[in-house]
């Protein structure tokens, strides 16, 4: 469907001959998923104990995959051979990668104090620290990195900076565009893009272009010209030209709450992260493919980023049956240590931010031994958010937190003889906002 009251978008760009390769999916609780014609396979796993967050998966031009996380820096070929650029020991992690080549990355360092930083192949340089960048503000955050022929484009609370080699100036922004823009490259020309306003750089100008303005910040750019970002209702995504018209398509609902990220294939197939679903869309914004969590191997929780080489995989996998599992176990007031009778546990996905109110989830009464049991549950996350009973004493505290994250793959272990029960045992629920030290 179209948008913005215009009849819809007109033909779509031609695509340029692209060679056929995987598909690179990051995981949470799980690793880097890589979808390939031979198959599905978890190439770089994540230890259980630790979560994705803050991490990225980006692709060279030779094909190479670059995974940032809490460990550092990790590249794979696409014959699966695996090098480490960067440990993280005592250093900041490196963020906002951006891979003109094997040999030429650039990226950010994570700390308060952060710093420009690149890579030439053999190992890393500090170019410019957070306080090259004065301005207004002294706390002065990075908000985003961009490498064009123009050169290096560095945004923060205090502006955009253009660097090549030493010589670093600050950018004249157009008139109404805030001072942190985001960053984004299109054919090799710079677009800064804050709600409301767009523009793209050219012959050292700007013009202005025109983008939905009911989107969120985050965005998908192909060569061809093809645009996409998710539309507010945080369920689809519109699709259409960078330099188009005010058209937009509305594709398909997206299973989940969030879209977290999205990427255009060089077939021109969307591919689209959420916390509950990973879906392939083709350039009108139908699905072509949905899996949700556990019907792919490796597929247990909500997707971080996705990165793809070239056209990505020519067939798309089939949906596996997820497995289920039966999950109980007992609520006991943190205070008294006493059970925690008569209370409402309701199981929601982790985008949800009123899981009590969702018309689908599913919800249990505690026993009065603080039991609780839901069935047909598959892998993923959820959330266990409870509702005491009105005026119980151990729960009336503005600073009481009473939901406990789930994740199946993580906490669900089966036992000899009880396959698929996952039993929690006893869970304490009404704590205090800050827990008191452990002595």
């Amino acid at each position: 469907m179209a948008v913005n009251g215009e009849p819809g978008v007109g033909a779509l760009p031609p695509l340029a001959p692209s060679s056929v390769g995987p598909a690179y999916v990051l995981v949470n609780h799980s690793g880097v998923l890589q979808i390939a014609d031979d198959g599905v396979k978890v190439v770089i796993p994540i230890p259980e104990e630790k979560l994705s967050i803050f991490t990225q998966i980006s692709i060279t031009p030779s094909g190479r995959m670059w995974l940032t996380d809490f460990q550092g820096i990790r590249v794979r070929s696409l014959q699966g051979e695996i090098s480490t650029p960067r440990v993280v020991k005592d250093g900041p992690l490196y963020g906002s990668l951006i891979l003109r080549s094997d040999s030429d990355v650039w990226g950010v360092t994570s700390d308060i104090e952060w710093h420009i930083v690149h890579y030439n192949g053999s190992g890393w340089k500090n170019v410019k620290r957070r306080s090259d960048f004065p301005g207004k503000f002294d706390d002065n955050k990075f908000s985003g990195l961009a490498v064009t022929s123009e050169g290096v484009w560095v945004a923060s609370w205090n502006g955009v900076w253009r660097g090549n080699e030493d010589k670093w100036e600050k950018v004249s922004l157009p008139e109404g565009l805030g001072p942190d823009p985001k960053l984004l490259v299109y054919r090799d020309q710079l677009i800064v893009a804050n709600p409301g306003a767009v523009y793209l750089r050219k012959s050292g100008g700007w013009t202005k272009l025109v983008w939905p303005t009911n989107i969120m910040l985050r965005y998908a750019i192909h060569d061809s010209g093809s645009f996409a970002a998710p539309h507010q209702d945080k369920s689809t995504v519109l699709i259409g030209l960078v330099e188009g018209s005010s058209s937009f398509l509305k594709s398909d609902a997206i299973l989940g709450n969030d879209i977290s990220t999205l990427e255009f294939d060089g077939s021109g197939r969307l591919w689209v992260g959420t916390e509950q679903a990973l879906a392939v869309l083709d350039r009108r914004g139908h699905i072509l493919k949905q899996w949700t969590a556990g019907t792919l191997p490796g597929l247990n929780g909500s997707i971080m980023d996705l990165a793809i080489v070239g056209a990505g995989p020519t067939n798309l996998p089939e949906a596996q049956t997820a497995k289920t599992w039966e999950i109980k176990g007992q609520f006991e007031a943190y205070r008294s240590s006493k059970p925690l009778a008569g209370a409402t546990i309701t199981l929601c996905p982790p985008g949800t931010r009123e899981c009590a109110a969702i018309p689908g989830a599913k919800r249990a009464t505690t026993d009065a031994n603080g039991g609780f049991r839901f069935s047909g549950i598959t892998e993923g996350e959820f959330w266990l958010d409870v509702e005491p009973p009105p005026n119980t004493s151990d729960c009336q505290t503005p600073f009481t937190l009473t939901s406990k994250y789930l994740v199946p793959k993580r906490d669900c272990h089966e036992n000899a003889g009880a396959p698929g029960i996952c039993d929690l045992g006893s869970i304490q629920t009404c704590l205090p906002f800050e827990m008191p030290p452990r002595r």
